[in-house]
């Protein structure tokens, strides 16, 4: 799936965990079509691993496109940027 970062946060929870939150627009899903009558993209806010965010995760990739990949437990396993020739 193809995605735009808009933003992301880097903070430490309250139980002492490091949290690492992109934020990004995505297209909408099938249901919230087919089921709420949606149109266009939406944000979404998602969680990714603390390795993750150190390879990816810098001010530079706000506004820029990305194609992402969820794993069988809805965590972003992929997210590559998107080279526009």
């Amino acid at each position: 799936m193809q995605c735009t970062v808009v933003g992301y946060k880097r903070f430490i929870s309250k139980k002492g965990l490091a949290c690492n939150v992109v934020e990004m627009i995505v297209p909408l899903s099938t249901r919230d079509i087919n089921s709420f009558g949606g149109v266009g993209r939406k944000v979404v806010e998602q969680f990714i691993s603390e390795d993750l965010a150190d390879k990816v995760l810098n001010p530079d990739v706000v506004g820029k496109d990305f194609d992402i990949a969820k794993d069988f437990d809805n965590q972003i396993c992929k997210f590559e940027p998107i080279i526009k020739k």
